[in-house]
């Protein structure tokens, strides 16, 4: 199985605390020199303070979205896919106490496949539930660092042999300009697989209205075009994998599709806090591959490339 979607959630976390450095910019001068107590909410740092006149909005803590693949044809069999996935992230315990951050978010998501050739892929529905926990040491303005816990679990939710246990260990780094580096390591044990991935990612605000990252197999690039306006071009890898029962098809089985996708995303602001997008684009090296649980291979095709639409709504502090 590939391990870019541990690359993914890796450069997610270790990017975790600089972009919640600046979506607080209102409430850090009111917190500077300040020891705060036990306090639920977003996080007050100190690191990239000297960034907080950033005009791009803020890291999104709830946020929703609904993604479609258009039809596309396999390569190697007759017939065809498509499949919508729809997906909630939310916090559930924001604590701060002093320059220690504990931010606990609790992810769902569903998609579903249609396809001509329906067997080993299925078309019932298909489930993830995560639970990242973080905690960063806010140090100064130059450093941070953190770590993170998150049990998961992908599947048709009718075995337990879809559960995955990660966690990572990570630091931030600004060196002014807008330019920080992210760097650590993550761990996972799940679907067979016991892997530990180093990493680094990189983010950049050349301007107060741009900002450019590269986080793994994730990168975009951003610019607010007005109040009310952003643009972003953006690209990224994933490999999501659920576990299935043994059902008329096949045995029990991981089914992993993999993808690479590219597209422009416009988003508008309707409330100070709420913002909705839509993105487009097309999705490419796409590939299907079924096993066992035992790591026997049942089924590897290729997927054409396609069109993709998402739709979404954020929620910013």
């Amino acid at each position: 199985m590939h391990s870019f979607l541990k690359l993914i959630a890796l450069a997610a976390i270790l990017a975790l605390p600089g972009l919640l450095s600046t979506a607080i910019a209102a409430d850090l001068n009111a917190a500077h020199g300040k020891k705060l107590g036990l306090r639920v909410g977003v996080p007050n740092l100190k690191f990239s303070r000297q960034e907080s006149g950033s005009e791009l909005p803020s890291l999104p803590l709830v946020s929703g979205s609904y993604l479609y693949y258009f039809d596309a044809d396999f390569e190697s069999q007759e017939g065809e896919v498509s499949s919508q996935d729809a997906s909630l992230w939310a916090p559930v315990l924001p604590l701060n106490y002093g320059d220690l951050h504990l931010l606990a978010i609790f992810g769902y998501r569903f998609t579903e496949f249609d396809t001509s050739v329906p067997g080993l892929l299925t078309e019932e529905g298909l489930h993830t539930l995560r639970l990242p926990i973080a905690i960063f040491y806010d140090h100064s303005e130059d450093w941070i660092f953190g770590g993170m816990v998150m049990p998961a679990i992908s599947g048709d939710l009718n075995s337990d042999e879809g559960f995955e246990f990660s966690g990572a260990l990570g630091f931030g780094r600004s060196f002014g300009s807008g330019f920080r580096l992210l760097g650590g390591v993550y761990y996972s044990d799940g679907f067979g697989e016991e892997q530990i991935i180093p990493g680094i990612a990189l983010t950049w605000r050349p301007s107060p209205r741009w900002d450019i990252y590269l986080l793994g197999p994730m990168s975009s690039i951003n610019y607010r075009v007005s109040d009310n306006w952003m643009v972003s071009l953006s690209g990224r890898y994933s490999s999501p994998t659920w576990n299935v029962e043994a059902d008329s098809a096949g045995p029990d089985r991981d089914i992993e599709v993999s993808s690479a996708r590219v597209g422009l995303k416009v988003e508008r602001r309707f409330t100070d806090q709420i913002w909705a997008y839509l993105s487009g684009g097309v999705s490419f090296a796409r590939e299907l591959d079924i096993e066992t649980t035992s790591d026997l291979d049942l089924l590897e095709d290729d997927i054409d490339a396609g069109p993709f639409l998402r739709v979404g709504m954020n929620l910013r502090f």
